[in-house]
């Protein structure tokens, strides 16, 4: 069921309302302003392995993402766009060889991780918490446990506020809809304020409105200075008037990456025609859906060009590109400067992780009664037949073959 509010009710402080309908940028509490954020990367190969062959997802890309835009990915179904995104967040490392540059630093990819958030389609929430809940016990695990609980409620309340959470706020997580449920995601992530969010179709299952309130709300927090890059099946045009950049994938190539206003111009001059009152994105689908096509074959090398220079990489199995698994083991010593306000660099302890996972376990446990009295009854039966098999055991040794076969099947 879609959401009910307002997709403009989101403005919780005096800023106004383009005329997009995107809903202006406030930066509250703890939310703070950010430092500009620029993401680079070219000569990007993944190779994964398939029925035992090595199959290559990502053959060359380039592109670049900056702070302050909201960029789509768009693409076929096959196209790679959730490979893509897996590779650049660094959720996948192995096969992955490529040149990453993070604000004009070459990218260390457990810093990058911790600077960083990346929320799949299916995003893993216990239905028989409440929102509340669900937002203390994140701001729990991953805050200091040095930070005041009055700094910790604060943060509550500002992201609450920003997603327009505050009518849901004391109900289950089993009761929320589908755009809520998404926003409830989005929340727990941002707890530390990461300058980097990438979402993997986060409109999925959802209805023309529910999805037009969540590109609404991305959109707001890359107006607070965040690169926020996701996925998008097929968007609407109401919904591209919302994204700043355009990614387009074919075959595991990059058709196009840049600013949206130019995806069309840049199309045009390639060869291809863009019928009156369409999409753009159903354009930009229906280039990147031909085959065999030497007109994107010179989309593909232009944008290699203009990201990655005159000098390409022609094989993923040359040495000379870097394989992100094996740079793991020279991070440790890496100094993340700038980061360490983003995100903090000492959580909660274990022992304090230890009382937060209890709690929340046993405050789950006690809203589903009939789970608890189904183990308590499958113990006791448990317990009965036990006793039964030892009952008057004595010294007959010849019940033992019999007694170990019996616990053996329990």
């Amino acid at each position: 069921m879609p959401d009910k509010d307002n997709k403009c009710t989101i403005d919780v402080s005096t800023e106004g309302i383009d005329e997009t309908g995107a809903c202006s940028s406030s930066s509250q509490g703890n939310l703070l302003g950010q430092q500009q954020f620029k993401l680079h990367f070219s000569n990007v190969f993944y190779v994964s392995k398939q029925n035992k062959t090595l199959v290559t997802i990502l053959n060359d890309i380039c592109g670049e993402f900056t702070s302050g835009r909201l960029t789509a990915i768009l693409g076929p179904s096959g196209a790679g766009k959730t490979s893509i995104l897996n590779v650049l967040s660094g959720f996948k490392a192995t096969g992955v060889k490529g040149k990453f540059i993070f604000n004009e630093k070459e990218r260390h990819l457990l810093a990058f991780r911790k600077a960083s958030c990346y929320i799949p389609q299916d995003f893993a929430l216990l239905d028989l918490l409440t929102v509340q809940e669900t937002m203390c016990d994140s701001v729990d695990l991953k805050l200091p446990s040095e930070t005041r609980a009055e700094e910790k409620l604060k943060i509550i309340d500002n992201i609450i506020q920003i997603l327009n959470m505050e009518k849901c706020r004391h109900r289950l997580v089993r009761n929320l809809s589908g755009g809520e449920r998404k926003r409830l995601s989005m929340a727990i992530e941002l707890v530390t304020n990461p300058p980097v969010m990438f979402f993997d179709e986060p409109t999925s299952g959802l209805d023309s409105v529910a999805s037009l309130q969540i590109i609404n709300y991305l959109k707001r927090l890359a107006l607070d200075g965040r690169i926020i890059v996701c996925v998008i099946h097929q968007p609407s045009s109401k919904l591209m008037k919302l994204f700043d950049d355009v990614l387009v994938m074919s075959r595991g190539k990059v058709v196009y990456a840049g600013p949206k206003a130019d995806m069309v111009p840049t199309f045009e001059s390639a060869g291809f025609a863009f019928p009156d009152f369409y999409n753009p994105a159903d354009f930009a689908l229906e280039v990147s859906s031909e085959e065999h096509n030497e007109r994107l074959q010179d989309l593909i090398e232009w944008n290699k060009k203009r990201h990655c220079g005159e000098c390409t990489i022609l094989s993923a199995d040359m040495d000379s590109c870097v394989n992100e698994r094996t740079k793991i083991l020279n991070i440790l010593t890496y100094e993340g400067s700038k980061l360490s306000v983003v995100r903090p660099k000492a959580p909660a302890g274990f022992c304090r992780q230890l009382i937060i996972l209890t709690r929340r376990s046993l405050r789950t446990m006690t809203r589903n009664l009939i789970a608890v009295q189904l183990r308590v009854i499958i113990h006791v039966i448990v317990a009965v037949l036990v006793g039964a098999v030892f009952w008057d055991i004595g010294n007959d040794g010849a019940r033992t073959l019999t007694n170990i076969s019996c616990i053996f099947s329990l």
